[in-house]
C-alpha cells in the first residue's frame, strides 16, 4: 500500500486480503476498516479456503475466474437489449449532430436531445458530442434569446 496503492488497485478486477481466522484460512474481497480489498463481477465478501491435501486440486483461483466469467456472461445477456438501444440511439444522435449547419438547427437539436429515449450513458455522451460540434462550428448559447448564435469575432481582428 502507500503511494502506489492506486496504481496497483485501480486496474485490477479483484484483489483479496488473506488472513487466518482461528484455524480457517480466508480471503476477503470486500474492503474493511482494517484492510483494502476489491471485488467485482459477483466476487465479494469473505470466502473460506479449504486446507489442501496431497490429492486435492489447487484450483481456487481458477474457479474464482470461472465464476467471474460466468457472472460477466450473465450480465452481458441481461444488458444486451439495453446496449442495442444505446447503440441505435448513439448512431441516430451522431447522424443528427453531423447534420447541424446553422445556429437554428443547433437550437432545435438542443431542445430534442433531452426528449430522446436515452439508455445507459447516452444523454451525457450525446451532450458532449453536441457541445463539441457547436464549439467547432463557432456557435455559442445566448441565454437571453434561449438559442444558439454564431460567435462574434473579437474586435480588432479581420
Amino acid at each position: 500500500e502507500g503511494a502506489v496503492r492506486n496504481i496497483v488497485w485501480q486496474p485490477c478486477d479483484f484483489g483479496g486480503f488473506m488472513q487466518m481466522i482461528g484455524n480457517q484460512r480466508t480471503i476477503a474481497f470486500t474492503p474493511d476498516q482494517e484492510y483494502f480489498a476489491k471485488g467485482c463481477f459477483g466476487i465479494e465478501g469473505i470466502r473460506k479456503l479449504k486446507t489442501l491435501k496431497e490429492t486435492d486440486a489447487n484450483d481456487f483461483i481458477s474457479k474464482l475466474f470461472e465464476e467471474a466469467r460466468a457472472n460477466i456472461a450473465k450480465e452481458s445477456e441481461v444488458f444486451a437489449p439495453i446496449r442495442e438501444k444505446y447503440d441505435a440511439l448513439m448512431a441516430q444522435a451522431s447522424a443528427l449532430i453531423e447534420q447541424i449547419d446553422s445556429p437554428e438547427a443547433a437550437t432545435a437539436l438542443a431542445d430534442a436531445i433531452p426528449k430522446m429515449d436515452h439508455a445507459l450513458t447516452s444523454l451525457t455522451e450525446i451532450k458532449a458530442m453536441f457541445r463539441d460540434k457547436c464549439s467547432a462550428l463557432g456557435y455559442v448559447w445566448d441565454k437571453g434569446a434561449k438559442s444558439f448564435k454564431e460567435r462574434e469575432a473579437e474586435e480588432g481582428q479581420a
